[in-house]
């Protein structure tokens, strides 16, 4: 619930950064987070059906096929963000044609693109370990972490919105989907997970 309130908090928040670069960039950023969402909802199910085999296993004191379990959903979802990621660097453009017509919008979303498509082998990892880690019932630290990650957006982001235009912005936040997914996987193989009861 926690998780839930501060994600849109931030991403209500993350819009009156985008507005100063005018609505191609505000639209752009919807246009990506839409894209982005291909990988998260194929990692949201594989997540919790990975969330389910961990709290089994632990529960058969078997940490081992927990632990198997985990890197087995990672690398399922990440086929589909390796894939997103061909797709984002090979033809940004028609993908942002299919959300618009706009010339302005369609080249402002393929210059996002191409700079998170990087981060789109990385937002499987995030989602799937750390349902994995809410199956085994640790669930705070993933929390505090993936959140506070997420948040740096926001002072980040209109730094680099400051310094580099409104591609600074995309890098942030294809920067902090990257460290959020490498926090995920450190995490996991950490196995501190395995010592939670619950």
């Amino acid at each position: 619930a926690a998780t839930g309130v501060a994600f849109s908090a931030i991403y209500v928040a993350l819009p009156r950064i985008t507005t100063q670069f005018g609505t191609p960039a505000l639209a752009a950023l919807g246009l990506g987070f839409r894209i982005e969402s291909v990988v998260y909802v194929v990692s949201a199910g594989v997540g919790a059906a990975v969330a389910a085999i961990v709290g089994q296993s632990l529960g058969a004191d078997d940490p081992e096929r927990a632990r198997r379990a985990g890197w087995m959903g990672t690398l399922a979802v990440s086929a589909v963000g390796v894939l997103m990621a061909v797709v984002c660097l090979a033809i940004p453009e028609q993908l942002g044609a299919v959300y618009s017509d706009d010339p302005a919008v369609v080249a402002e979303a393929a210059r996002y693109l191409r700079k998170a498509a990087f981060m789109q082998l990385f937002i499987g990892a995030e989602v799937v370990l750390e349902s994995a880690m809410g199956g085994a019932g640790w669930t705070l630290i993933p929390m505090l972490g993936s959140t506070g990650i997420t948040a740096l957006r926001l002072p980040l982001g209109a730094w680099a919105a400051g310094v580099w235009g409104v591609t600074g912005l995309w890098m942030t936040l294809a920067v902090t989907a990257v460290a959020r997914g490498v926090l995920m996987m450190a995490l996991w193989q950490s196995g501190r997970w395995r010592r939670s009861r619950v």
